[in-house]
């Protein structure tokens, strides 16, 4: 499979998939918010801080986004305080505001839980159905996690540091919402 996104947060640079596999087009990104900090960093010197529900940054609509046959979703994160919503969205893809129309539920999620601490991965489905996997513990705060979701075939898998937490079998193909990849926040237009 193609790299299709690669951030190192250690510039306003956004995207630097093209540079590492030397085609294509780096994705532009727009941030709101969120800014490069040296407080927590695993990797560059530097990192993305989110520090509230108006942080966030957004990609621009676009088939990559579409989770459809094999991929991976991975990445570092870094919490130092509770979810204060149900869900924290660390990364998305995901019609937030169709809730309870007919287009609810589409497209392909990471969020931190509150009610809990757990992370899950959800991916809606044409069968009308939301597939989610949950890591079996909660996050503690104040240090660095590795998170990686992966589709293998009809399997959806969440990894937490490394170790398998939950995988389920999934059907029918991923529903692509149309919405914009958000890291911190989900699509509301």
């Amino acid at each position: 499979a193609d790299l299709v996104l690669a951030l190192p947060f250690n510039t306003t640079g956004g995207d630097v998939s093209a540079n590492v596999r030397g085609t294509g087009t780096n994705k532009v990104s727009t941030d709101t918010g969120a800014t490069t900090s040296t407080d927590q960093s695993i990797f560059y010197g530097t990192s993305y801080k989110f520090t509230g529900g108006d942080d966030y940054i957004t990609f621009s609509d676009v088939q990559d986004w579409y989770f459809n046959g094999d991929f991976t979703v991975e990445g570092w994160v870094w919490f130092d305080a509770d979810a204060t919503s149900n869900e924290e969205t660390i990364i998305s893809q995901w019609n937030a505001a169709a809730t309870g129309s007919s287009s609810y539920s589409t497209g392909f999620k990471i969020v931190r839980h509150s009610s809990d601490g757990t992370v899950s991965a959800t991916q809606s489905r044409s069968n009308s159905t939301n597939y989610v996997v949950q890591s079996s513990k909660p996050l503690a705060l104040d240090r660095w996690y590795h998170i990686a979701v992966v589709l293998s075939g009809t399997t959806l898998s969440l990894y937490l540091d490394g170790l398998l937490q939950r995988s389920t079998t999934v059907a029918g193909n991923a529903n692509n919402s149309g919405m914009r990849l958000m890291i911190g926040a989900q699509d509301n237009n």
